[in-house]
Order: structure tokens, then sequence, then C-alpha cells
């Protein structure tokens, strides 16, 4: 098969997302398919401030073998793009903005993936590249897949997220959760729950990241941003706690800058955004991993955990529930609303459950061993065929 795939921005070391796309093209193109990618930017990683204002300059790339296009759209695409932008926040022009979305990238994305035979979108409406991707499909007949980037009841579901999805002629959802989600809201076309892969990576070495950096107790490993969706306030709070009875215990953390501070720097042996080895490192290194984000469309970062045996501390989402909470591989926190998809937690609540496998290490490593087992099933071989799967019965359903 031949497959485009359009994304917001395709830059693999800027997030879990881009991450996600990189890999799925390379298992594709290791089975023997065709595979472009068409995206608004490669070097950079823009703001939403300059979104729909900026556009990187166009031109081609491979990343990994990966034939990449950066499309600005149209002549005079900037222009109309920051109309657009100003259109999306107002929810009475949201027709205005898809109608401009697919003057400046329909065309683009027509002369790229002319000879596509089909065309997968990851992301949302606000992206806009989506609605671009939609006209191409209808004026290539091929089919037009999405893969909506969302958190049920938090962000990807809006009135203007439910516009792009319904132009699709199939959904591909990460969990089960995801696909009851988006079946409530209204949108009746098929929808096949694909999962997301994750690499068979066991390679970080333990005693090198513990002589690097001197520790020989405990280690506790959260790894994303800084910021409060992803926990970490609340973790370092709850840590100052856990650092009086388990003074031996560190926390380390790797990933970017997200907005929120430490109170006590000397809590956190801080290393920033890092290198994959150094990451995997850590992960080999690590007694858990504690990572109590607000919300996952998959938690990606809890099975890399996995694969190492490692269990890991986080909130109670039903997507955590679906995909460890049933193999009693992952401790869950709080107490929430599945159909908000929201859950309540405080700093005493999750410190209890990080001293639960501190003080408790027979535990834990019984958690991460039923960890390892089920995230067999997401390892990237499995989950291609899925892909394929989805691909195939899409081709199929556009021939009727």
């Amino acid at each position: 098969m031949k497959i485009g795939l359009t994304i917001r921005t395709f830059n693999p070391a800027s997030g879990g997302l881009q991450a996600h796309a990189q890999m799925l093209l390379q298992g594709l193109r290791a089975r023997g398919h065709e595979v472009r990618v068409a995206t608004r930017a490669l070097e950079q990683s823009q703001k939403w401030a300059d979104y729909y204002r900026i556009s990187e300059p166009p031109g081609s790339r491979t990343v990994d073998g990966i034939p990449v296009s950066i499309i600005s759209g149209c002549t005079g695409a900037n222009e109309l793009l920051w109309l657009a932008g100003k259109c999306v926040v107002r929810p009475r022009l949201h027709f205005v903005a898809e109608r401009l979305a697919k003057t400046v990238f329909a065309g683009a994305i027509c002369e790229q993936f002319r000879d596509m035979d089909i065309i997968h979108h990851v992301g949302q409406a606000h992206e806009l590249i989506g609605f671009g991707a939609a006209v191409a499909a209808r004026r290539m007949n091929v089919p037009f897949l999405v893969q909506p980037t969302f958190h049920p009841g938090q962000w990807g579901d809006s009135a203007f997220d439910l516009r792009l999805y319904a132009k699709a002629r199939q959904l591909m959802a990460y969990t089960h959760y995801e696909k009851n989600a988006l079946s409530s809201l209204g949108l009746k076309q098929r929808c096949v729950v694909v999962g997301t892969g994750i690499p068979d990576c066991t390679t970080g070495n333990a005693s090198r990241f513990r002589e690097r950096y001197g520790i020989s107790g405990q280690i506790v490993l959260f790894l994303g941003r800084k910021s409060i969706d992803k926990g970490f306030p609340l973790l370092t709070t709850a840590f100052s706690d856990i650092a009086k009875s388990n003074p031996d215990a560190t926390l380390v953390v790797m990933g970017p800058p997200g907005g929120a501070g430490v109170d006590d720097p000397s809590l956190v042996l801080d290393l920033g955004f890092t290198t994959f080895e150094e990451k995997h490192d850590a992960l080999a290194a690590c007694d858990f991993l504690c990572v109590p984000s607000e919300g996952e469309s998959f938690g990606l970062v809890y099975m890399e955990a996995a694969r190492y045996a490692k269990p890991s501390v986080a909130r109670n989402l039903p997507v955590l529930r679906e995909l460890l909470g049933k193999h009693d591989a992952i401790v869950l926190a709080g107490d929430g609303d599945s159909s908000l998809n929201q859950v309540s937690l405080n700093a005493e609540e999750l410190a209890s459950c990080i001293k639960r496998l501190l003080d408790n290490p027979t535990d834990a490593r019984r958690i991460g061993e039923n960890a390892k087992k089920a995230s067999e099933a997401f390892l990237w071989p499995n989950v291609i065929q899925k892909f394929e799967s989805a691909y195939e019965a899409a081709i199929e359903q556009q021939r009727c």
C-alpha cells in the first residue's frame, strides 16, 4: 500500500505523538509499504500563538528513510491562516476556519500525495491541516482515516473536532475507552482500536546510571514535561513528605520545562531533556516510574517502563485501568468519574501509593512482572498489523 500521513508537526524528538507517527511509518516501510508525510513543521514545534501566523519554509526532507514534505500552503497562506486562527476560537465561525484551511492546504496535499492509496491524519481540528487532508482524499477518491488525539472530556472532543472526525471514512482509536467515547459523541462511522506501539527496548544500563550520579538507594523516576497537567508539582509535593521517612530515596526527573517549578530543588535530581541512552539507563536503574498525569490517550511512558519489568504509579484514569489496571500491572491513585475522565488526587494520596512500592519491594517486583506481560500486546509488530488491517478495510469500503 501507499500511505500518506498528515500531522501538525513531524519532529520525532518533540513529543510522544510525533515519535508514534515515526515508529508507525518505519514499521510500515519495513513491511514493504510506501509511506510519505505532509506536515506544517519539521525543525520547530511551534507555540499556538505562532502556529496561525508563521509557516516553516516549504521543502522536502528524509527523516530516517521517511520522505517528509513541509507544506506552507497556497499563495497568501500566512494571511489566511491568521484569519483562520481568529475563527477557530469563535464557534459560530468554525465553518469559515474550515473553508480557509481547505483553501490553504488541500492543493499542496494533493500534490504531495497524488499516487497514495490512503490518507491517514493524526490530530485534531484546530490544527487545520486535517481539513485540507479530507478534501485532498475526496479529490483523489481515496479513503480518509483520522486517528484523533484527544482525552475524552478534557480536549480534542469539541464541536470543531467532531466536524473534522465526521469527515473520516474510518476512525482509529488507541483504546476501547476512546472508541466508546467517540461513539457517545454521535460519530457513526466505523471505528477500530489500533492501540499504539512500543519498542521492545531494554538496552538501558542501570549500573552506568547509578555510578554517573552516585545513587545507591531507591529511585523514583518521572519522565515527561514538568507541567501541572503531567502531575509534576503534585509529585514533588508528595515526595517532600516521603523524603522524611525514606531519606535514601531519590526523585529523578527527565523532560522539558513545562512551567511548573520545584519548591525545594535539593529533593530532585533534574536532568532536563536528556538523550535516548540516558532515558533508558534511568528506566533500567529506577525502582518504579511515577507520572500522575491528569489525562492520557494511551500512556506510552508506562509501557516503556513495563518492558523493564518496572511498575508505575499513575492517576486512576479509565485508559490505564483498561490497559494495565485489569492485569494488576500498575498502581492507580485517586478517585474519578469515568464519564468525565477526571480523577481527583492529592499529594497525601499519591505519597501513600509511592510509599507502598518503596516499602514493599517484593510487591513492586510482582507488579512490574505483570506489567511486562501486559505490554507484550503493544509491541510494534503486533500494532503494525492492526493498522494494516484498518487500512485494508477502509480501501475495501471505499470500493463498495
